[in-house]
């Protein structure tokens, strides 16, 4: 047999279970703090940095995050607002979160929350 459930030739099924079981973490993450950057997904999430941005091209593409950049923005998105204070105590200002993607976790409208 080549591949498997999936439908993927290149990687056994248990590494997809194991990605699927990454997804999951990365958007019970997301959902509690509803906007995050790659580095700190990475270290909450305890993932490699390769498997992360798949994850997230996957999430992504699944409609359940998007990307978000404030590349040319004068003022901070009204969804950054709630981070900014944690972002300074971590010594991240100015240009660099400007320069850092974001990725924001897209409300399901279904849902009430």
């Amino acid at each position: 047999m080549v591949g498997n459930k999936c439908g993927d030739p290149f990687n056994p099924p248990e590494e997809d279970l194991q990605a699927d079981l990454k997804s999951e973490e990365i958007m019970a993450w997301m959902n509690d703090i509803k906007c995050s950057y790659p580095q700190e997904i990475m270290v909450e999430v305890n993932i490699s940095k390769d498997t992360m941005f798949r994850r997230l091209r996957q999430l992504e593409k699944g409609g359940k995050i998007k990307r978000m950049s404030l590349d040319g923005k004068e003022r901070i998105p009204s969804w950054l607002e709630p981070r900014i204070q944690h972002l300074w105590s971590r010594g991240i200002k100015g240009n660099a979160i400007r320069r850092m993607s974001w990725y924001l976790v897209v409300e399901d409208e279904g849902q009430k929350s």
